[in-house]
């Protein structure tokens, strides 16, 4: 795969995500709170150690898988970590999407976050737009790249390209 399809690729499922960052941040919060109040997940599986320790220095293979699922700290702190990801890469794509013209957001808009696409196949965006169907692809690909500059998946040389 040509490096010019994976960061197109990247950056258009960047902006097709957007839309649902804020339920996936909820998502996630919620799960840190069910953790922080000692209560389980869905489907999540709980293990306890049953029996003495095993001698030695090291644990027993079913032991260090209890410790793994049990480590309610480390779980919390990935989760923590997770959202905080996804917080900073919806505040990265807020300022890009505002350092976007009129036009150029209305076509973001109706395509990645109204979903025109997936929704209403039968109305032209392009006709909304008022833009023939080969200028819309032309600026629709222009503004990824912009897009993927401004989100730094795009490199000066390879914009050149």
């Amino acid at each position: 795969m040509a490096a010019k399809e994976l960061w197109y690729k990247r950056t258009e499922g960047k902006l097709y995500n957007y839309p649902s960052i804020d339920h996936a941040i909820n998502h996630l919060q919620a799960q840190v709170n069910l953790l922080k109040c000692n209560m389980v997940p869905p489907k999540a599986q709980t293990y306890d150690r049953v029996g003495p320790p095993s001698t030695g220095e090291r644990l027993t293979e079913p032991e260090q898988f209890a410790d793994r699922v049990t480590d309610k700290d480390g779980k919390i702190r990935k989760l923590e970590a997770k959202i905080a990801l996804k917080k900073a890469e919806k505040a990265a794509i807020d300022a890009a999407i505002k350092r976007l013209g009129v036009e150029e957001f209305d076509l973001v808009d109706k395509w990645y976050f109204q979903g025109w696409k997936l929704v209403k196949p039968e109305v032209k965006i392009w006709t909304a737009l008022k833009i023939c169907r080969t200028d819309f692809f032309t600026r629709k690909k222009e503004i990824v790249g912009k897009v993927a500059k401004w989100l730094g998946e795009l490199d000066e040389l390879e914009a050149c390209q």
